[in-house]
């Protein structure tokens, strides 16, 4: 978490890609910045991220990187702020809004509405939009859950975030559920988001992809990572997999979807689905045996 006083270096790109925005991420990430620390969103085709760093040094040697990388055309702004702007940044303009038919998320701090019969109400504290539902990767992979409704008991969530997809599988079924992330600050707002819905069965560990071991199979495995993570651990994302159960992926920027079709047809994965919305695409795969 920034501290008392933090600063954003902000970045606006004009007609910016998914693949675009995923490389964003990847440098970040490279850089040891977690994205957590980001808050991203989109307004007449510009996509701006705002990167929340200690000190304004850091800002000025970030944008030094970023200009030299591959991203072009972007345009940086560097601003102070303090440890309350911060957390409410990303509140702006939020609202209730439908993850599914049948699930309706409130930004915590907002009114719940109660839930009509077969809908589900669900609180979620969020930190940035990606994970909140608003991003479509987490929709995407919403949807997929939701086709696999009743055929799933167990159900692992990769790069769980703030747990909002883990909630959503308990709604459609899910009896044990089992949450993983590298990121200590997903792994603590998804423990509150838990608590907050009253779901004390799903359980989170501090954890990364590569470091997960475990002898248990899941009956829907669902992993929202990006496209380079999902291609490096196919092998072990199959291997989480029960038989003839189900492998979901989403994150996938649409410029690297045939890549990641032809890497996972590689494997006793067999492709039932695939869903596409804004630049992003998420598939449903079938474990052979």
């Amino acid at each position: 978490m920034p501290s008392k006083i933090s600063y954003a270096l902000t970045l606006k790109m004009k007609e910016a890609s998914p693949a675009d925005l995923e490389l964003l991420q990847l440098f970040l990430l490279d850089q040891g910045i977690p994205i957590e620390s980001c808050v991203f969103s989109e307004k007449d085709q510009v996509h701006k991220a705002q990167i929340f760093l200690s000190t304004e040094r850091k800002c000025l040697d970030l944008k030094d990187q970023l200009k030299h990388s591959s991203l072009k055309g972007c345009l940086f702004s560097i601003k102070c702020f303090d440890q309350s702007e911060w957390q409410d940044a990303w509140k702006k303009g939020l609202k209730p809004f439908w993850l599914t038919e049948d699930v309706r998320i409130f930004p915590y701090g907002l009114d719940v509405i109660p839930a009509k019969q077969h809908e589900q109400a669900l609180i979620l504290e969020t930190g940035l939009a990606f994970g909140s539902g608003l991003h479509a990767t987490t929709r995407l992979m919403a949807q997929l859950i939701e086709m696999k409704r009743g055929h799933y008991e167990s159900f692992l969530d990769i790069g769980i975030g703030t747990g909002v997809l883990s909630l959503t599988a308990q709604h459609y079924g899910a009896k044990k559920i089992l949450g993983i992330d590298a990121n200590p600050e997903a792994v603590s707002m998804t423990q509150r988001n838990v608590a907050l819905n009253q779901s004390p069965t799903i359980q989170v560990k501090h954890v990364s992809i590569e470091n997960f071991k475990t002898q248990r199979t899941f009956d829907f495995v669902a992993a929202n990572l990006l496209t380079e993570v999902l291609l490096r651990n196919r092998d072990a994302l199959c291997d989480l997999v029960s038989p003839h159960q189900y492998l979901a992926v989403s994150g996938i920027a649409k410029e690297n979807l045939s890549e990641l079709k032809e890497h996972f047809a590689q494997s006793p994965l067999n492709c039932l689905r695939i869903l596409e919305d804004e630049g992003w695409a998420a598939l449903l795969y079938r474990k052979d045996a």
